[in-house]
């Protein structure tokens, strides 16, 4: 998945891959070094922050939820950069507020699941 795309919206990163929807132990690959990156990132910067605000003294509660989906989308250009919309994009980000009470999470919607394989299409 690293030939993929990025986009920052808010408090959200949206990461997408256009051609080909990755392979369910890909995706899990890809989250699972995600997480653990995000994890170290969060204690070394505990450890060695130096900044006294209330944002880098809770810095250390940041959590990551991740929606794997697979659909259709669009690309428009804004300035230089290209920003991902269409009704997939929307679903994905309306997947993340939701009623999910862990912290942290991979949710594999079923359009993902169809088009990886490891759910009948």
């Amino acid at each position: 998945m690293k030939s993929g795309t990025r986009e920052i919206e808010g408090d959200a990163v949206v990461f997408f891959l256009r051609g080909r929807t990755p392979g369910f132990p890909e995706l899990l690959d890809q989250a699972r070094r995600t997480f653990e990156a995000f994890h170290t990132h969060l204690k070394r910067y505990e450890r060695d922050r130096i900044c006294p605000c209330g944002a880098c003294q809770t810095a250390h509660r940041l959590s990551l939820k991740m929606v794997a989906h697979s659909g259709p989308m669009e690309t428009i250009k804004v300035q230089q950069f290209e920003k991902p919309y269409g009704a997939d994009v929307i679903l994905a980000h309306q997947l993340l507020k939701n009623d999910v009470e862990d912290h942290e999470y991979l949710l594999v919607t079923k359009e993902f699941g169809a088009e990886s394989g490891i759910l009948p299409s």
